[in-house]
């Protein structure tokens, strides 16, 4: 008990250090505020369902805000920082796929916020109901959102950030990693690194007055 303790709540940062980059588990207000700020703004001018639905930062902060303190405390927000800039240039958020939501999560939504998370929400009762996953805690290790700056992207940084969350993942007994995504580039890597769907879903009604077609929410899993 002692030792299962110590290694859910007592990390030595950095995890792992590679060059000028440290990787390390988020456990201070300030990086999970800085973290979740570059997160949103990122997400605003970038993903898919973000710019079909015309969210805005403020709409993104108040729909990650409130698993900030999940992520504080079970330690399960993963970054990787640039200690030459010191500043964080890529990372993401995990949690327990069944985890319970803090109290008023949804009324601290706007309400583009909300309808993102009621379709979504949709998406996952639909794949629940068809057997792809069960309601069981410590069982499915959720990445929920992550990015990793513009002038870090193809230098690997965003797998490893992946392969530290799959071994502490595994240590701490969950059977799977699970994804989703919006983004098709990202659903091809996610099935190079052995992630296989479990259910897509036609996301074109959203980018309708955009004329974009072939735009899917996919979820994947991949086993520990």
């Amino acid at each position: 008990m002692i030792r299962n303790f110590a290694r859910r709540f007592c990390t030595v940062n950095p995890l792992t250090i590679q060059g000028s980059l440290s990787f390390e588990v988020i456990t201070k207000e300030k990086d999970a505020h800085r973290f979740l700020e570059l997160l949103t703004e990122k997400f605003s001018r970038s993903e898919g369902a973000s710019l079909s639905m015309n969210l805005s930062k403020h709409d993104l902060f108040t729909l990650f805000d409130p698993l900030r303190e999940y992520f504080l405390e079970h330690q399960t927000a993963l970054i990787a920082r640039d200690n030459s800039i010191n500043d964080i240039v890529s990372g993401f958020m995990g949690l327990d796929y069944f985890a319970s939501f803090p109290p008023g999560f949804e009324s601290r939504m706007t309400p583009k916020a909300l309808e993102v998370v009621e379709i979504l929400d949709g998406f996952k009762n639909k794949s629940f109901e068809k057997g792809h996953t069960i309601k069981q805690m410590n069982t499915y290790f959720y990445i929920l959102a992550g990015f990793t700056a513009d002038e870090y992207e193809g230098r690997g940084i965003y797998r490893m950030l992946s392969n530290l969350a799959e071994k502490r993942a595994r240590e701490r007994g969950f059977k799977y990693m699970m994804r989703e995504t919006t983004n098709s580039r990202l659903e091809r890597a996610f099935a190079a690194q052995g992630y296989q769907t479990l259910s897509k879903e036609s996301l074109d009604e959203l980018s309708k007055n955009q004329g974009e077609k072939g735009f899917y929410w996919t979820q994947m899993q991949k086993p520990l």
